[in-house]
């Protein structure tokens, strides 16, 4: 078994109980990514000679070459010239979102003649809180996305260790969101506070 399921900090130090009604003994071994998760998953149960940190293989090279030659676009993403290529990585308000403030300046980018927006819907919902710019929304690839653009943009998702394992510009607009990430603790982000 392997998980992908990231562990908040707030749900790890609440240590939940164990899952006495599920039966572990039905697997050899339990691949996690982190030392996080393995101590999640021994705290509900699972004897810990059974779990395995192993990383992520999402962000290995060897994958990351794979993944790069599986995602060939049929249709090239635009080329227009002489304009920033902007990608903004959509996620759910309902996480301590600042939804008018990140209306109101996605809106805004929308508008300037010198930028090629495009906005992508959270990878789980694949609708968008934006729909009114249907011109803009893209169901393409993330991958392929980040490969397009010259700055990404957004507050929250795995998508931007992608975008720095790429080298790319990413923006993070501090006040679209109450929250903090790693992202700005560890500075790989150009974080900005107002539009």
């Amino acid at each position: 078994v392997m998980t992908s399921e990231l562990i908040t900090w707030r749900e790890f130090n609440q240590g939940y109980p164990s899952n006495k009604n599920e039966d572990f003994n039905l697997f050899d071994h339990f691949v996690v990514n982190n030392i996080n998760e393995k101590n999640y998953y021994h705290l509900r149960g699972i004897p810990e000679e059974k779990i395995n940190v192993l990383g992520s293989p999402r962000f290995s090279k060897k994958w990351r070459e794979k993944y790069r030659n599986l995602l060939i676009e049929k249709t090239p993403l635009s080329q227009k010239e002489k304009m920033l290529k902007v990608v903004y990585f959509e996620h759910s308000n309902m996480y301590r979102g600042n939804e008018k403030e990140a209306r109101e300046t996605i809106e805004k980018l929308s508008d300037l003649d010198f930028i090629d927006l495009i906005i992508k819907p959270h990878t789980r919902s694949n609708t968008s809180e934006y729909s009114e710019l249907v011109k803009h929304i893209s169901t393409k690839q993330s991958f392929n996305l980040i490969k397009w653009c010259d700055v990404a943009m957004g507050v929250t998702s795995s998508i931007f260790i992608d975008v720095i394992l790429e080298k790319k510009a990413f923006i993070l607009p501090k006040y679209f969101t109450d929250n903090s990430s790693l992202y700005q603790e560890f500075n790989v982000c150009w974080e900005v506070n107002s539009y």
